[in-house]
């Protein structure tokens, strides 16, 4: 579905709005992008250094359209450090989406990106690794 300004996609908790974009290749490929999407609670107070707790349903339409926050970690560029706590979140993209008047819903591949660093810098922000050769 797409309404004011962006596609619009229905989880089991709530709707999410993305962008339309296009990949910066010379295919010029489109894709739907849906950034900074929670996956957890915020894992602050009693929830720190505790399992990933699960996120109630939402009403209304979140935005996903900015990376969420990147998980502490030394930025040895700088010898400084950078990051938030608050860091669980995806990003998603796809070459498709499915589209209820018609009955159309592909059946994609689906492919899990975990950034290198050793756990102790890095994140999959796309600065680094974005879609545009993947979708």
């Amino acid at each position: 579905m797409r309404v004011g300004g962006g596609p619009i996609v229905f989880t089991q908790l709530g709707a999410l709005r993305g962008r339309k974009l296009v990949t910066r290749t010379t295919a010029q490929t489109p894709y739907y992008s849906f950034k900074g999407i929670r996956y957890a609670q915020p894992p602050r107070g009693s929830l720190r250094f505790r399992p990933p707790a699960p996120l109630e349903p939402w009403s209304g339409i979140r935005d996903a359209l900015e990376e969420g926050a990147v998980c502490p970690h030394r930025f040895m560029l700088f010898d400084t450090y950078k990051g938030d706590e608050d860091c669980l979140f995806l990003n998603v993209y796809t070459p498709a989406l499915p589209d209820k008047m018609s009955g159309y819903n592909p059946k994609l591949a689906v492919m899990v990106w975990i950034h290198g660093g050793a756990f102790a810098m890095g994140s999959g922000n796309a600065f680094l690794y974005g879609p545009d050769h993947l979708v």
